[in-house]
């Protein structure tokens, strides 16, 4: 499997949080994963509008057995790193539909006459 180097980093990142005394520290630290959510959304935007680029029809772009798959998997990562599996199976399924409807509208820009 292909890994990224900027998720060699992510990889090796502790889940646990630092330790904080003042609520400047932890709005700190709160900015600070937003940052890098931000930077992997992006990310992730990219590589659905490569698959709506790729997807051959309108059809393909929601794929109910991917989605499923993608819940099974952040599921299990849930268990490694100790989230909620049923908080992060709601932002994931409320994520994917925005992520969904960005791709249809890609797919149907890309492919109406100039």
């Amino acid at each position: 499997m292909f890994v990224h180097s900027n998720e060699r980093r992510f990889l090796n990142m502790s889940v646990k949080a630092n330790h904080c005394e003042t609520m400047s520290e932890v709005r700190a630290n709160v900015d600070r994963i937003d940052r890098l959510l931000v930077a992997l959304m992006a990310e992730r935007l990219n590589y659905i509008e490569q698959a709506a680029r790729i997807k051959p029809s309108r059809d393909a772009v929601r794929d109910e057995d991917r989605i499923e798959d993608v819940i099974t998997k952040v599921k299990a990562q849930c268990e490694i790193d100790g989230f909620d599996k049923d908080m992060a199976e709601r932002m994931w399924r409320a994520m994917m539909e925005d992520f969904i409807a960005h791709e249809f509208v890609k797919w149907d820009g890309l492919r109406q006459p100039a």
